[in-house]
C-alpha cells in the first residue's frame, strides 16, 4: 500500500568509498495505546491505520471508519485497545494481549511471539491477496498484448504475502460476498469464516435523481475508480466506447501522473468528446451532484474488489445502474448487468443488454437500486455486523 523510498547519500560514500550509506523515508507510523482510556482486565490490539485516532476519521476512504468501528466493537466487549500501523516498523511486545485484530507487518511478528496467547482475528479488505496479485497480473498481461506496454503501476498487486496470518489466525473477516470470502476458504477447515458488507462513502447533500432522463442518460457511463486503472477495467470501458460511439464515458479517480499511459490510444476518444476525463471529483460537490443525475450506468469491470465503496457511493447516492464483474464482491445480480470475468466479450455483453433496456425500465431500475443499497450496504449495518461478529468470535 505505501512504498519505502531508499537512495544513496552518494557525497558521503564517495568520500567514504567503505561505508555505504542509505536514508529511507517512509509514511510516518504510529503506535498509539489505549485510545479510548478505558481500564479493563483485557488488551486487544487492532493492526491497520492510526490516522482516525491521529487525525480524526476523513472521508476519502472507508478504511477509516472500518478500523474505528472495530477498535470501538472491541472496546465494548470489554477490551483496552491499542491501535497500531499495520506497516509500523518497530518491534513491540504482545505478551499483554487477549487478542489481535486487523492485518499486516505487526500481525504477522505476533506469530514469532511466543508470549502471546490470545487469539488472532484477520481482517480482509478484500480478496486473498494471492488471488488478487495473480488476476492482476493476468489483466495486466491482456493490456500489454494490446498496447505493448507492461507498466505495473496500471494494477494492484501486494507485495507483503504475510502467510502466517492468511492460513494460521483463528477466524479471518472478509469484507465482499461470498466470491470474496471464498478467495480464503479451503485451506483450513477449523478456520473461522465471517463475511461482511462495505459501505458508500458519506454525502452531506441530498441528490435528487427523479425523474432521470434516461433517454439521455442511458449513454452516460461513469468510471469511479482510483490507484490501478487496469485492474479496474478502464481499458475495458474505453474499448467499448471505442466500439459504440453513441456512448460517453466519464472518468473519474485516475491517476494522471502514474497512469497517465492507459489512455495513449484513446486520446482520439478525448478529442471528440466521447470521453470527459477528470482526476478527481469531490463528493459534496456540484460537480457530483450533476454526474449523479446525467449518468445512468457505472461501468466498472474490475478484477478484484471487496464490495467496492466506490460502486456503491454512486449507486447509493445516484442509482447509477451497474455494468460490473463478479469480482466486485457485490450480490447484486437483480439490481444490474453482472459480468462473469473481467473480459473484454464478456462484459460487452452486460453492456448489450443494458443498452436493450427501455428508458421505463431503467428509470424503475434505477430507482430500486437507490433504495435497495441505502437499506442495505450502509455505515449502520456494518457497525452491527462487526460488533456481532467480534462478539462471536470472542465469547
Amino acid at each position: 500500500m505505501f512504498k519505502i523510498l531508499q537512495f544513496p547519500l552518494s557525497i558521503l560514500n564517495w568520500f567514504i568509498p567503505k561505508v555505504n550509506i542509505h536514508l529511507s523515508l517512509g509514511r510516518k507510523t504510529y503506535f498509539k495505546k489505549n485510545v479510548f482510556n478505558t481500564n479493563f482486565k483485557n488488551n486487544a490490539l487492532v493492526s491497520y491505520l492510526s490516522s482516525p485516532f491521529v487525525k480524526g476519521v476523513q472521508n476519502k476512504h472507508t478504511n477509516h471508519l472500518e478500523c474505528l468501528f472495530a477498535a470501538k466493537a472491541l472496546n465494548n466487549l470489554g477490551y483496552n485497545v491499542d491501535v497500531i500501523d499495520f506497516d509500523y516498523h518497530k518491534k513491540i511486545s504482545y505478551e499483554n494481549y487477549q487478542m489481535i485484530y486487523g492485518f499486516g507487518d505487526q500481525f504477522e511478528q505476533s506469530f514469532y511471539d511466543a508470549n502471546f496467547k490470545g487469539k488472532r482475528v484477520l481482517y480482509s479488505p478484500g480478496c486473498n491477496t494471492v488471488y488478487s496479485n495473480l488476476v492482476s497480473c493476468i489483466r495486466l498481461k491482456e493490456f500489454a498484448k494490446n498496447s505493448g506496454e507492461l507498466n505495473p503501476n496500471l494494477i494492484r498487486t501486494t507485495n507483503d504475502a504475510w502467510p502466517l496470518q492468511k492460513y494460521l489466525s483463528d477466524a479471518i473477516i472478509c469484507q465482499g460476498n461470498d466470491f470474496v470470502l471464498n478467495s480464503y476458504k479451503g485451506t483450513f477447515k477449523d478456520t473461522n469464516y465471517y463475511q461482511i458488507n462495505c459501505f458508500p462513502l458519506d454525502c452531506n447533500q441530498i441528490i435528487d435523481t427523479y425523474p432521470k432522463d434516461y433517454s439521455a442518460a442511458k449513454y452516460n457511463l461513469l468510471w469511479f475508480g482510483s490507484q490501478g486503472s487496469v485492474h479496474k477495467g478502464l481499458d475495458i470501458a474505453l474499448q467499448l466506447v471505442e466500439k459504440y460511439p453513441n456512448l460517453k464515458l466519464h472518468i473519474r479517480g485516475l491517476n494522471l501522473k502514474h497512469e497517465h499511459s492507459v489512455l495513449e490510444r484513446f486520446n482520439h476518444l478525448v478529442d471528440n468528446n466521447q470521453v470527459d476525463l477528470k482526476q478527481y471529483v469531490d463528493i459534496n460537490s456540484v460537480e457530483f451532484i450533476e454526474l449523479m443525475q446525467n449518468c445512468g450506468g457505472v461501468i466498472f469491470p474490475s478484477a478484484s474488489e471487496g464490495g467496492a465503496a466506490a460502486l456503491l457511493t454512486v449507486m447509493a447516492h445516484g442509482g447509477l445502474i451497474p455494468i460490473i464483474t463478479k469480482s466486485c464482491g457485490l450480490d447484486i445480480e437483480h439490481l444490474g448487468f453482472i459480468a462473469n470475468e473481467a473480459k473484454l466479450e464478456d462484459v460487452e455483453l452486460q453492456l448489450s443488454k443494458y443498452l436493450a433496456k427501455t428508458d421505463d425500465e431503467l428509470l424503475e431500475l434505477s430507482q430500486k437500486i437507490k433504495t435497495e443499497i441505502n437499506a442495505t450496504y450502509n455505515i449502520a449495518n456494518y457497525q452491527n455486523k462487526i460488533k456481532a461478529i467480534l462478539d462471536d468470535i470472542l465469547n
